[in-house]
């Protein structure tokens, strides 16, 4: 088995008014990550907080990569996968700076990668989070079983924001939608032929703010396919965008 996905891993984070949690995610992946890969990096896609997300994430030794203006998730998610390639790496995994997900589970998305896959899911909907609402899941598991049936690959949650992707995956499909990447992500790298695995991750509740991008499951999966109906039908982006980086901190 090839081991070159282990070569570099980068860990990234998009965030948006997280400073009460962007530290602690940060230093508990670390724990995780730092003594398996002598080399690693950590990219934070900080998308115009008010607050202070961007400092924070400096101080917990993150690279920080401000856009000009608001560009939201989706387009935050494609210029840190941009600025991971750009230092060097071999897998990206995204996880958010809300503190939901476990950092342990880093080792059962990364198992699936040596296996062979290209893109590894965390599946938060093996059972219902207790936090999570039954109409939420209920909605999360519609629009996954949607996303499956356009994708043709059986993808039990395809908004889960924690996912380890390699290299080659992130050059070859890169994310048009200006709402969220995780469906379009999955689409594109299966009709590339891409391999899709999945694994259980915990999902814990969130202790501050808010979502920015479920105001209700209608509402979000309204949107999502909106978004996505627009993107597939337009040619898929090939080069990284540059215009709306107004720096990059190490």
């Amino acid at each position: 088995m090839p081991r070159s996905w282990r070569r570099m891993l980068a860990l990234l984070i998009t965030a948006r008014n997280e400073e009460q949690t962007v530290g602690q995610v940060l230093t508990t992946f670390h724990e995780q990550i730092r003594p398996r890969f002598k080399l690693s990096k950590t990219i934070v896609v900080d998308d115009d907080s008010s607050d202070r997300t961007a400092e924070v994430a400096l101080h917990a030794g993150a690279s920080l990569v401000l856009p000009s203006g608001g560009i939201g998730l989706a387009q935050s998610f494609q210029l840190g996968v941009d600025a991971a390639l750009g230092l060097g790496a071999t897998t990206i995994v995204h996880t958010d700076a809300d503190g939901q997900y476990a950092p342990d589970d880093i080792h059962a998305l990364l198992h699936k990668l040596a296996n062979g896959a290209d893109l590894a899911i965390g599946n938060r909907l093996w059972r219902r989070p207790p936090h999570m609402q039954p109409f939420r899941y209920a909605g999360n598991i519609a629009l996954s079983q949607a996303i499956s049936a356009i994708s043709r690959v059986a993808v039990a949650d395809s908004q889960s924001g924690y996912r380890a992707f390699s290299a080659r995956l992130a050059t070859a499909v890169r994310i048009s939608s200006k709402f969220t990447y995780t469906q379009e992500q999955i689409i594109r790298a299966a009709s590339l032929g891409f391999r899709i695995a999945q694994t259980p991750v915990s999902f814990h509740e969130r202790r501050f703010g808010s979502s920015r991008l479920v105001r209700s499951p209608a509402d979000y999966g309204y949107r999502v396919l909106r978004d996505l109906m627009k993107t597939l039908s337009a040619p898929p982006a090939t080069r990284p965008r540059t215009d709306f980086v107004r720096r990059i901190r190490r």
